[in-house]
């Protein structure tokens, strides 16, 4: 299975942090984001998975269907106000791709699992 995990909106939070000429702000919430997805990517490498890209708020992997709960409880354990994570997977890369954008699409927050059935892609929210 491919799980894709997304920032929400945080390229608009690091321009804030920019138009402010807040280096301090930037450089904390820079590294904070990093550490977040830096530690999703060890849970995925724990649980057996492949980590195929891990880049600022950007992280694309391969789970087992049995792991894709634990890393889905851990990114929504580290979504807090001040920044979130929204979630695509699936079996297929492409629709794994297209849950995400799908999630991106419902605003901060939200996990789509993308289920190919023939030529049709179905999308559940999953809670």
């Amino acid at each position: 299975m491919f799980i894709s995990i997304d920032g929400d909106n945080i390229g608009k939070k690091l321009e804030k942090f920019i138009f402010l000429g807040d280096i301090h702000g930037l450089n904390k919430f820079s590294c904070t984001i990093s550490t977040k997805v830096q530690s999703l990517s060890t849970l995925i490498t724990e649980l057996g998975g492949e980590v195929h890209i891990a880049a600022g708020d950007n992280l694309l992997a391969s789970i087992s269907e049995h792991s894709s709960d634990k890393v889905l409880l851990s990114v929504k354990k580290i979504n807090t106000q001040e920044f979130a994570f929204s979630v695509g997977f699936s079996q297929d890369i492409k629709a794994c791709y297209l849950a995400l954008k799908y999630a991106k699409t419902l605003g901060s927050r939200h996990f789509v699992q993308a289920t190919l059935n023939g030529q049709k892609i179905e999308y559940v929210v999953v809670e």
